[in-house]
């Protein structure tokens, strides 16, 4: 502890970690970036159809597989037009097994195997099968296509109608496929966000853009929708673990946490950051954490637990910048969209910025171990009710350079009075510590 009148010591910073995956595909763009279930293994889809599979081999990434959706035609690549890549669903228990979506409605699973020698990176067990319906004339939305825990049933949606294939592993030629119109009409004015199996697959929860509705699979009728006006739009969502919260992100920039459970608004969670800088993603990690990015910038806000904080109750909520984050501004973190991708591996926050120019490397930065430790100082003077906590990252270091005594030893901010600065408003009171190189920020809501 340092003595009153001094200043303490510059602390070392840890280097941003970044992992290159490449060169990627000389002809085409990313479109999307997916891992499984282990984080073991890495889907890239690409703009021409081509899945790249990646292998985590002693912390470097091993490019295992290449696979095009030509290889499941008997004609070959001519007989087949380019398709972007729209949907990988990785097999939640057989670790090389996967289903491929594309954009004209085909999908296609995947079967490999990987070897070592001089077979390194080719599948020995491939088995490829089109099970696209041929007696539906809509095209099927793989985008957001669903998987249940046990892989027996796959979901896809048409407009108002669900399609539901049981056993889509199945290597078979037969599916057993069921469709059921249960969606309401304004849902459908947009096509979907996202679609979550709830209730060990009894029920299913799909976001559209203007409605929340929870379908029940047994009865395949709608059991309840949650309208939203134009204004409050929904531009993307992100769900629990344990399915109990939903976390919406608005045309507002407005984070809106719902209770799966009770079908309801629980609260919003804002940060004024002014209208250049609103919320555009939202992603869970752990079983109750919530991390929440912004546009232009890398800033997350964390909320270290949903359950200790209460939605409630008046929350503490810690906003991470830094002036030289790593993480390049100027393109917006958004679930699968774009440019950009903000994905969940193993519990940890991923960030991919797939490069726009093909044939570059993909630069992807993890943090592999982000623990966050709750410490509580002291209560201000004359209040002993309102109690402030402070969050510490340990590893984020990618996506701010944390002093390395910070995680050591956080109590240095708790006995040190003379870093602590306290300003209040009557709207919102807040607490900050100044750290060299970044502030952190406490807002009561």
């Amino acid at each position: 502890m340092p003595m009153e009148g001094t200043h303490p010591p510059e602390m070392p910073r840890r280097p941003p970690i970044y992992e290159s995956l490449g060169p990627t595909s000389d002809q085409s763009l990313v479109s999307l970036v997916e891992f499984s279930s282990a984080a073991e293994l890495l889907a890239i889809g690409y703009e021409d159809g081509l899945v790249e599979i990646f292998e985590l081999v002693d912390k470097d990434w091993v490019c295992l597989y290449v696979f095009h959706r030509a290889d499941a035609t008997p004609q070959g690549a001519e007989a087949v037009q380019e398709s972007p890549v729209c949907l990988v669903r990785w097999h939640p228990i057989l670790a090389h097994e996967m289903i491929v979506g594309f954009g004209d409605g085909s999908a296609h699973i995947v079967s490999f195997l990987d070897q070592s020698g001089d077979n390194w990176g080719k599948a020995t067990s491939l088995k490829v099968i089109d099970f696209s319906p041929s007696c539906i004339s809509s095209t099927i939305n793989w985008k957001h296509a669903t998987l249940n825990k046990t892989a027996s049933k796959l979901i896809g949606l048409v407009g108002r109608d669900v399609f539901v294939y049981k056993k889509p592993f199945n290597l078979d030629d037969v599916y057993d496929l069921t469709v059921f119109r249960a969606l309401p009409k304004r849902a459908v004015q947009h096509d979907p966000l996202n679609v979550w199996y709830l209730d060990h697959g009894r029920t299913l929860l799909v976001l559209h853009p203007l409605a929340i509705s929870w379908v029940s699979t047994r009865r395949k009728t709608l059991t309840y929708s949650l309208p939203f006006p134009d204004t409050r739009t929904l531009s993307s969502a992100a769900i629990s673990p344990s399915k109990e919260f939903l976390v919406a992100i608005n045309i507002r920039g407005d984070a809106e946490l719902f209770s799966v459970i009770h079908k309801q608004l629980l609260q919003v969670l804002r940060e004024d950051v002014g209208p250049f800088r609103p919320l555009v993603s939202a992603i869970f990690y752990g079983r109750s954490s919530l991390a929440l990015a912004y546009a232009d910038r890398p800033d997350l806000q964390i909320i270290p637990d949903l359950n200790i904080c209460g939605y409630q109750q008046a929350r503490e909520i810690q906003l991470l910048r830094h002036n030289k984050c790593p993480y390049p501004p100027g393109s917006s973190l958004k679930l699968y969209v774009g440019d950009s991708t903000m994905i969940c591996g193993q519990g940890h926050i991923i960030l991919a910025k797939p490069d726009r120019k093909p044939g570059s490397n993909l630069s992807i930065v993890i943090p592999s171990n982000a623990q966050f430790h709750v410490v509580e100082p002291p209560s201000p003077p004359g209040d002993e009710v309102r109690r402030y906590s402070e969050v510490v990252l340990e590893t984020l270091t990618e996506l701010v350079e944390t002093p390395t005594e910070l995680v050591e030893t956080p109590t240095v901010l708790v006995e040190t009075p003379t870093v602590l600065v306290e300003t209040r408003t009557a709207a919102s009171p807040r607490m900050y510590w100044k750290i060299p190189g970044f502030s952190v920020g406490f807002a009561r809501w």
